[in-house]
């Protein structure tokens, strides 16, 4: 296996060609490229070469441990009944430990024993359902017939979906009356083997369901065989022997094969079916033995034929086995009298074809069998006659380490103060454990574990060793709670179902505990925490006296999560990880409507990071590839399904458009998160924890579409809102589009609560791609994509033989506009009034020249904005003052203006009723006024709202007669007409400077 070593190449401040003030930029491309080229331009990648490791697949699976999880630090506990039940698993089969994130959990897995909702579970391209209710039997649906796609809301299409409907059901006559038993009673790595039985005879059938099952199918032993459907038989073609081509009113057209017990096509003593009056079922004349099964004609298929030559070879399970670093193989197990001849048909989903050894059928391949998965895209049928399919995962472009690939550089180091940043963030109070919560306190311990790992950087803290040694004894003092499962609530070994869970669930009795760490939701997130910080803190004082005692929790958590052997009886073999699908669910053991599911791509991903790392410092090489493969299996299929590129295929249009699927489940995806329904979560909790590793599947291509379509655009960021802490993690993710940008910014935003500023900064500084580092693009002046278009160039052209390599500038000859004097410019715009340059477009007018050019030297700084502005010269300050200066002038008791009346007799009488008078005041800009050469100060006038009337009777202070003014109660459209005709149009006029006049006023 020979592996490209990636290398970081940048310039060196020392270089003297390179030194403080050096100008990249020439005046031509060709003089950018020659010193861009001096600087970036490597030696030919060093060949590594990786010798396989000499161990068999037992090898490579061999257990973490076989004893049982200390009792001293885990308490037995078997409540779990009460809360999450298990229901359908035969009384054999509960002695072993019990799957409980797998595809097919919706089965066994319940929440209330009163209620029970019987949900589906998607082995794909059929879902498959135990309904309780008539008709009994194995149900199967084909979603795809039935997806929905939500509207457009704000311009986002939030979900797509498929509801479940009862295609047909493998059922007898037997159970038409009675609900049968279902039981699971054994399960491998492919999926599980079902037995459908009759209590009053004893009669059953059995059933294998397993991911990619091309049909779906049961042995019956002597129950008489019945197919129900909701829909309406329209038409069986029974003229084949043994085959039964079913027609239904959905535009569905399903075939029917029924063999014995060898598999082989009844001729003479074939089952005989006919339409029952209801016309929704087959019905068989009597008893049978043998199998039936089932399979949906693809939508391109020109005849009823293309499922016969396979119909005779049936899969049961399927297993997995790891070869070398780079390969695994899925083994199917199977049975049927054409396994060996023809071969197993069963399909593969688009991850698995791209990565498959051999000749695999593809989509493009003639004769292809093609059926579409509920939420993973186009299926192709592979046929083999050797029932295993080998797979190639290729090691990652760089070296899977603590460290990012790319140091940062010197002068980033120095720019944006990082070594006092980590001293400050070292030296500072570390956040208490919290008291409720094993997901906050692994992220606690990984993002103070990555504090010690900057403290041991040389490229960071130079040769001092004091501040990692204070870090390191910092850290190992607060996880020491960890060691002895003393930190609240303490860690349990469950009896139930096997394994490791939060006792907190036994405290509140809800499901929701924790995240539902207790009913073993998503242990991939909350111990790969604590794993990877771990191994971090392992590599830095390997040799610390308490080591011992760490390495019992972790390599406990480790079992639990993704126990490879099944020579453990103490944990299920690879609880969250599928290797079918190629990532984890992080859905524990409650039924669920849309299937299982996946929400966090990143904290999966640092799980497989922490457990390679692991193995690396514990020294198990086996324990190290397998976290490899794992780990470079889950980035190609989140690559694939979960983060979306825009020319990805899997999804609608319209929710490629959104780039991360967000909640991900097995009938549905759901642009959302469990918590918060706002983008910036949608997109961060992809990106949690911030680590080198996240380049794994966020490829530099992916992280700038998704910035510039949707990230760029949300209002925390053109809000430049630092207060929300998912900004931070939004702005490192940046730094692969614009790494200045982004270090600029986090200096000052607020971090999230498992990140820290230091860490922040230094991952940033490093995600600059293709050997392009950031100190060049701020000393080039040239974006990250101007110097990689560049670069590209040249290695085109030293391909083609081009002895330098520099690209000539695309721009020959004279062309373009004749460059504009700037002092022939200068003397025109003196000639023009300043009052009739006040805008843009009047400027252009007056002196002959584009708009374009008058913003070019704006923005060159030849012009200078001098008179407009978007704020009045009357400040707020201004505006205070004068209100309060005049509520001086008004009477408290009266609410009237001191001096406003003349009056010789005064009394007091209840305010309520002491008539108020309205003013109408009307302002404007303060300007300069060229005519009358003096500034107007804006004021246009105030006057009241008031008319005159005479005294209808006599008073102490007016005779009747007399002219009164008084205030107008009901001030209408008529009364503000009239006041905007006599008062303010006439004083504008007066008032207003003249070259103001340009609005159209009517």
């Amino acid at each position: 296996m020979v592996v490209l070593a990636a290398r970081s190449v940048t310039a060196s401040l020392t270089d003297p060609d390179v030194g403080e003030g050096y100008n990249f930029l020439q005046d031509t491309v060709g003089g950018a490229t020659e010193k861009l080229i001096g600087t970036l331009a490597p030696n030919a990648p060093a060949e590594t070469t990786t010798s396989q490791q000499g161990s068999t697949s037992g090898g490579f699976f061999a257990p973490f441990g076989t004893d049982g999880p200390s009792e001293e630090l885990f308490e037995r506990n078997g409540s779990l009944e009460k809360i999450v039940p298990i229901i359908n698993v035969a009384e054999e089969a509960l002695n072993q430990p019990i799957p409980t994130n797998d595809w097919w959990g919706n089965l066994i897995h319940v929440t209330d024993l009163k209620n029970v909702s019987n949900y589906a579970a998607w082995s794909n391209p059929y879902a498959v359902k135990l309904p309780r209710e008539a008709p009994y039997g194995l149900q199967t649906c084909y979603s795809y017939t039935y997806r929905e796609i939500g509207s457009e809301v704000n311009g986002t299409v939030k979900y797509y979906n498929h509801s479940y409907h009862n295609d047909l059901t493998l059922s007898s006559e037997e159970f038409f009356s009675y609900e049968p038993t279902y039981e699971v009673y054994e399960w491998d790595e492919g999926g599980a083997k079902l037995r459908t039985c009759d209590e009053t005879t004893g009669k059953c059938m059995d059933s294998a369901l397993v991911s990619g099952m091309a049909f779906v199918s049961a042995k019956y032993d002597g129950l008489t065989p019945r197919i129900d459907t909701e829909h309406n038989i329209t038409y069986v073609d029974d003229s084949a022997p043994g085959k039964f081509v079913i027609h239904l009113n959905n535009s569905q057209t399903w075939v029917l094969y029924a063999s014995d017990k060898s598999l082989s096509l009844r001729v003479e003593e074939s089952v005989v079916f006919s339409v029952n009056a209801s016309g929704s079922s087959l019905v068989a004349d009597k008893g049978y033995s043998g199998t039936i099964r089932v399979a949906l004609l693809p939508e391109d298929a020109t005849d009823d034929t293309v499922y016969d030559e396979y119909a005779a070879c049936m899969v049961l399970g399927g297993s997995v086995s790891m070869e070398s670093l780079t390969g695994y193989t899925l083994h199917w197990d199977v049975e049927g009298s054409s396994c060996e001849s023809v071969g197993l048909l069963h399909f593969a989903l688009p991850h698995q074809i791209e990565s498959m050894t051999g000749s695999p059928t593809k989509t493009t391949s003639p004769g292809a069998i093609m059926m579409r998965s509920a939420t993973r895209g186009l299926m192709v049928g592979q046929v083999t006659t050797n029932p295993t399919w080998s797979f190639v995962e290729p090691e990652a472009d760089f070296e899977v380490d603590f460290y990012p690939a790319r140091k940062p550089s010197p002068w980033i180091v120095l720019e944006t103060d990082m070594l006092r940043t980590l001293q400050k963030d070292i030296m500072g109070n570390w956040s208490d454990w919290d008291a409720d919560s094993w997901y906050y306190n692994g992220k606690y311990f990984q993002k103070y574990a990555s504090l010690c790992l900057m403290a041991a950087d040389s490229s960071v803290v130079g040769p001092d060793t004091l501040l990692l040694s204070y870090c390191l004894e910092k850290l190992e003092k607060m996880i020491e709670p960890v060691l002895n499962n003393s930190l609240s609530p303490p860690l349990m070994y469950d009896t139930l179902y096997r394994g490791i869970i939060s006792s907190s669930i036994f405290k509140t009795g809800s499901i929701y505990t924790e995240f539902g760490n207790g009913m073993y939701n998503d242990h991939h997130y909350h111990y790969g925490y604590f794993i990877t910080a771990s191994a971090m803190l392992k590599h830095l004082d390997p040799n610390w006296s308490r080591m011992p005692e760490l390495e019992r929790i972790i390599w406990t958590m480790l079992r639990d999560v993704v126990n490879p052997s099944a020579e453990d009886k103490y944990f299920p073999r690879f609880r969250h990880f599928s290797w079918y699908l190629g990532h984890s669910y992080s859905h524990g053991v409650t039924s669920i409507d849309n299937g299982k599911d996946e929400e966090s791509t990143s904290e999966d991903i640092n799980f497989f990071y922490g457990m390679t790392l692991w193995g690396r410092v514990t020294g198990k090489k086996a324990v190290e590839d397998l976290g490899s493969l794992m780990l470079r299996l889950d980035a190609h299929a989140i690559r694939t399904y979960f983060l979306l590129k825009s020319d990805n295929t899997i999804h609608p249009p319209e929710i490629v458009r959104n780039h991360v699927t967000g909640i991900f489940f097995d009938n549905k995806v759901y642009y959302n998160t469990w918590f918060l329904d706002r983008k910036y979560a949608i997109h961060g909790i992809q990106m949690i924890p911030v680590s080198p590793i996240n380049e794994l599947a966020r490829t530099s291509t992916f992280v700038e579409q998704e910035w510039n379509d949707i990230l760029s655009k949300e209002r925390i960021v053109t809000m430049k809102n630092s207060n929300n802490t998912w900004l931070s993690l939004l702005l490192v993710n940046a730094a692969t589009v614009n790494p200045m940008d982004s270090l600029h910014k986090l200096k000052n935003a607020t971090m999230d609560d498992g990140l820290s500023r230091s860490w922040a900064l230094y991952n940033a500084a490093t995600r600059c791609r293709d050997d392009v580092d950031v100190h060049v693009t701020e000393s080039i002046k040239l974006t990250v994509q101007a110097i990689k278009r560049i670069w590209n160039r040249y290695r085109e052209n030293v391909a083609l033989g081009i002895a330098d390599g520099a690209p000539e500038s695309r721009i020959k000859g004279n062309l373009g506009r004749k460059p504009y004097d700037r002092s022939e410019l200068a003397a025109k715009l003196k000639e023009v009034p300043i009052f009739e340059r006040h805008r843009v477009a009047a400027t252009t007018a007056r002196i002959g020249v584009s708009a374009s050019l008058i913003r070019a030297l704006l923005d060159e700084g030849h012009l200078t904005r001098r008179l407009r502005r978007i704020k009045p010269l009357l400040s707020d300050d201004n505006k205070i003052q004068r209100m309060k200066h005049t509520l001086t002038f008004i009477d408290e008791q009266t609410y009237q203006f001191e001096n406003m009346y003349e009056l010789p007799e005064r009394h007091r009488r209840s305010k309520r009723f002491i008539p108020k008078t309205v003013f109408r005041a009307a302002v404007a800009r303060p300007r300069y006024d060229y005519h009358r050469k003096a500034m107007f100060n804006g004021k246009l006038g105030i006057w009241p709202i008031v008319e005159d009337c005479t005294a209808q009777r006599n008073s102490a202070n007016s005779p009747a007669g007399t002219v009164l003014t008084r205030n107008i109660a009901s001030i209408n459209r008529d009364v503000i007409k009239e006041f905007l005709l006599k008062e303010v149009i006439p004083s504008v006029a007066r008032t207003r400077p003249r070259q103001a006049h340009s609005d159209s006023a009517r």
